[in-house]
């Protein structure tokens, strides 16, 4: 998204993304960090409104501008309505107030596909993870007690936390492999109560002892498991 100022869709997303819907984006760094823009708020960076847990939000880090103005749904799911919706339409309130702009609605399977295969491509250069098919985290279980599995910041390079959300108790136990399936690290078991949870991987954990590029991070209860890919950076690069 090129631009993204409206506060109104930015409440509808919050409040579907609260109700278990996932939402992934990549914003233009030209724009993401602007006082009137969402992106701070949906990256969860501590400011009035911040979302917590964050979404799987990321800014464009490729010179130049992301002028894209696209909104993909449906496009990973097996089912659903497929919609995208474009055009020139900038998403904020100047434009919104009577600006000479389109926005187009489209309903087609085809077309969202090829919007999806663009988006992609973009995700996974600002820093997201293609996992089983879908973005970001594993989808959950219906009464699995996990929801909105995530990793901030990803890549790290010195600590990262480990962010997800429980409706009842659990018993919960992180492991950490390596890209070849190798288990590096396992937690003790901890029972940890309904709410939002995090698990930092910092001191004392040997962060510096884990190795560099592609790691999985894996979360067991006693019913289900959880996988995050996770790149971790040396910090001596």
């Amino acid at each position: 998204m090129f631009k993204f100022y409206l506060t109104d869709i930015e409440d509808t997303l919050h409040a579907l993304f609260n109700r278990g819907m996932r939402i992934s984006g990549v914003f233009d760094s030209s724009h993401a960090f602007r006082e009137e823009s969402v992106y701070p708020r949906m990256k969860g960076i501590a400011s009035t409104g911040a979302w917590n847990p964050s979404a799987d939000v990321f800014f464009d880090p490729i010179d130049g501008l992301l002028h894209h103005k696209y909104c993909i749904i449906d496009a990973d799911a097996e089912e659903g309505n497929k919609i995208t919706v474009t055009g020139s339409f900038n998403w904020d309130p100047v434009t919104n107030a009577g600006n000479d702009e389109n926005s187009l609605v489209i309903f087609s399977p085809r077309i969202n596909n090829l919007f999806y295969q663009e988006f992609m491509a973009r995700y996974k250069e600002s820093g997201g993870v293609l996992l089983g098919g879908n973005l970001g985290s594993e989808p959950p279980d219906a009464g699995s007690g996990v929801m909105n599995l995530r990793c901030f910041p990803n890549p790290f390079r010195d600590k990262t936390t480990i962010e997800f959300m429980l409706d009842q108790p659990e018993k919960v136990t992180l492991e950490i492999f390596n890209n070849l399936g190798r288990l590096l690290y396992q937690s003790n078991v901890q029972i940890m109560e309904p709410g939002l949870q995090h698990i930092p991987i910092q001191a004392p954990f040997e962060v510096s002892t884990l190795p560099e590029g592609l790691l999985v991070f894996r979360l067991w209860t006693g019913s289900v498991t959880r996988t995050l890919r996770v790149i971790h950076h040396s910090s001596n690069h």
